[in-house]
């Protein structure tokens, strides 16, 4: 006899235990089902997706990249990655000579919006570990420089085994990166929780987030429309039921002399805040993985806790900026060059921001403080007299 017929109907002889077993009072050999939290399945999912990513022969990244499409949909998120990310490309930049000469020609070359773009592409790498470009010559090639370059799908690229995936839910096998020309990747391959991005953190709270929001709609939806009541002697209730019904759009109602409409409202507010407590926690820490800090983001904060908050957003900005340098300068200017026409011999330059240009040139130019006469005078104990005995021997 199986299991479900054991529990459901079956012979219960066969329930009893053996005579030389001895159990302890209260104890139960029938197997309970044990109720399923949205939250447990939200965080093995989460766990699930990461350890695929690290997982043989095919490292699969794509419910990795799913969680982050729904993550970057929650307004915190977006709003925490858009105003750190933008302050870094919204800089101004130019290209150097060895000498620190400004290259004017070639730097206009760069001042484009699908360059713009580029460098947003670039720096949301670090939200997202991983990302493909690709250009081409037909319709994205104009007066011999590029109009606009396309980023392929973050599910249609294995970045471990550097393949496309046609289509990424039913392809394990795919097409290697090196027969797509002028393609460009940034972002580290090696499957590691350092270049998995950002968000592998506040995904997690996203999905909490997205279960306890559906609670709340839900809680109020039931509870926040007040229960309406008639106390009435009639014997026929069922125009009291229609008058009830559209209580909410009509504005009149015909009643007995001894009728009594009411309505019930809720009595407490206690669950709401609950939810609401829950929300603003999944928010700060999504916030603070996101950019360091919460002040930025809110509405109202001390001046002096704010001012300090913004001063770290600016140490990731400007470590953002700093990424946007390196991959410029180590891969985007050396594959301009190679294409030749307006980009011959751009990688000869080297891609600054202006804010760290002037910064360097301002530090190299600001003069050391020199000695005067005066501050080489010393104090002579004759000088001194009995009621400061400190410059006596």
């Amino acid at each position: 006899m199986n299991l479900l017929q054991r529990l459901f109907g079956g012979n219960k002889k066969e329930l009893k235990a053996p005579a030389n077993e001895q159990r302890m009072m209260g104890e139960s050999k029938v197997c309970t089902m044990e109720k399923i939290y949205r939250t447990d399945v939200g965080l093995s999912d989460w766990k699930a997706a990461i350890e695929s990513c690290f997982a043989p022969p095919y490292y699969d990244h794509v419910p990795l990249y799913d969680l982050y499409d729904n993550a970057f949909l929650d307004d915190v998120v977006f709003s925490a990655l858009e105003t750190r990310f933008n302050g870094s490309i919204a800089e101004n930049f130019a290209l150097y000579d060895k000498s620190g000469k400004l290259i004017e020609d070639k730097t206009e070359i760069l001042q484009k919006q699908w360059f713009l773009e580029l460098m947003y592409a670039i720096v949301e790498t670090k939200a997202w570990g991983y990302t493909t470009v690709q250009f081409w010559y037909d319709d994205f090639f104009k007066n011999n420089e590029f109009t606009k370059f396309r980023k392929i799908p973050r599910q249609n690229i294995n970045p471990k085994r550097r393949v496309y995936l046609e289509n990424p839910y039913a392809d394990f096998v795919g097409e290697t990166l090196d027969n797509f020309p002028l393609t460009l990747e940034f972002g580290k391959s090696d499957a590691n929780y350092d270049t998995l991005g950002l968000l592998i953190r506040p995904a997690k709270r996203v999905m909490y987030k997205n279960f306890t929001v559906s609670d709340w709609a839900k809680y109020n939806e039931k509870y926040g429309t007040p229960y309406r009541y008639v106390k009435t002697s009639a014997k026929d209730k069922k125009p009291y039921y229609a008058l009830l019904d559209n209580f909410g759009r009509n504005g009149f109602g015909a009643f007995d002399e001894n009728d009594e409409l009411g309505a019930l409202n809720a009595g407490t507010t206690s669950n709401m805040e609950t939810f609401k407590g829950f929300i603003d926690f999944c928010d700060t820490q999504a916030t603070k993985s996101l950019v360091g800090q919460t002040s930025t983001m809110e509405e109202k904060a001390f001046v002096g806790s704010a001012e300090d908050q913004e001063r770290k957003l600016d140490w990731w900005g400007e470590a953002d900026m700093k990424f946007i340098e390196y991959q410029i300068n180590g891969k985007v200017l050396p594959f301009l060059a190679k294409l030749g026409r307006a980009y011959q011999g751009i990688d000869k330059y080297k891609f600054e921001f202006e804010f760290f240009h002037d910064k360097k040139n301002k530090k190299e130019t600001t003069p050391q403080p020199t000695k005067t006469p005066d501050q080489n005078l010393s104090l002579k104990n004759e000088c001194c007299d009995d009621d400061y005995p400190f410059g006596k021997a």
